[in-house]
């Protein structure tokens, strides 16, 4: 059950960070020093589908002009603030903003009773909105973002589980991860024009996030594979609206970190009614 005094409290605080983690897009793609300071993002072309003249359609990388300094640390007003070189507005901090709100409003409504894990998972989920947005906006998921998510959940997830002495939740989380990642990386090798290896390093964290909710491997399988299917579906639906977009239905390109990541949050507030044994 979702406590909605915490998920309101939860929502307030992803409306206050969700501007730092903006910055921390605009940061981690081109590994500079954070600052209290929104930036303009320039339109760069990409190759049209058919191999035709370049199609503008993306905000990235980023031109460096300042679109008001602290002003724009506010929460949602980063869409006021134009690009004085004349490259329009971007949608990425309203977006980071919103996303992070929603976001830590249900993990604050779903694990208020829980300190140690609303903490893990509270970062967890600011981590992952910046990549999502970071391979939306780039289609790249930068190893500054995934290794050190890979080395907190595994470092969080030891330290709370063995000083709880509770060893069946960190097995699953060892499990969830373990086959959360095996399964993307034979997809990946599979097919690796549809998955980049950026996919396959985001989920260990992902796979762990979700395995350690469980203390049974049915559980664990139970979540993983509902994880699977909804970021499936939601990656299929958004490319096919993309290239229905376009008019190429068979080439649309997506990035499917933002997919997978949907996915384990679902599964990560959800997971009492999807398996009977999910804390």
């Amino acid at each position: 059950m979702i406590d909605p005094i915490a998920g309101l409290a939860g929502v307030v605080l992803g409306l206050i960070v969700g501007p730092w983690l903006g910055i921390a897009v605009d940061r981690m793609v081109e590994r500079e020093a954070p600052d209290a300071d929104h930036r303009c993002a320039r339109r760069l072309p990409r190759p049209g589908d058919d191999g035709g003249p370049p199609v503008i359609d993306a905000y990235s990388p980023f031109c460096g002009a300042s679109l008001g300094g602290a002003r724009t640390l506010a929460p949602l007003l980063g869409w006021s603030a134009e690009c004085p070189e004349g490259h329009g507005r971007s949608w990425r901090y309203p977006l980071v903003d919103v996303a992070a709100a929603v976001s830590l409003g249900l993990i604050f409504g779903r694990f208020v009773d829980e300190p140690a894990l609303l903490a893990v998972y509270a970062v967890f989920t600011a981590a992952v909105v910046v990549l999502a947005v970071i391979d939306l906006e780039t289609k790249l998921l930068v190893n500054i973002g995934t290794f050190p998510l890979m080395l907190f959940m595994a470092f969080a997830i030891l330290v709370i589980s063995g000083n709880q002495g509770d060893t069946d939740h960190l097995y699953q989380a060892i499990v969830g991860g373990s086959g959360y990642t095996l399964f993307f990386a034979v997809l990946y090798r599979l097919y690796p024009a549809g998955l980049g290896f950026g996919d396959v390093k985001l989920a260990p964290s992902l796979g762990m996030a979700m395995g350690w909710l469980s203390s049974d491997p049915f559980d664990t399988v139970t979540l993983v594979i509902n994880s699977i299917l909804i970021a499936s579906l939601g990656g299929s639906l958004v490319g096919l609206a993309i290239g229905w977009r376009r008019g190429n239905i068979r080439k649309a390109e997506i990035a499917f970190g933002p997919a997978m990541v949907v996915g384990a949050m679902v599964v990560i507030v959800a997971a009492p009614w999807m398996a009977a044994g999910a804390r």
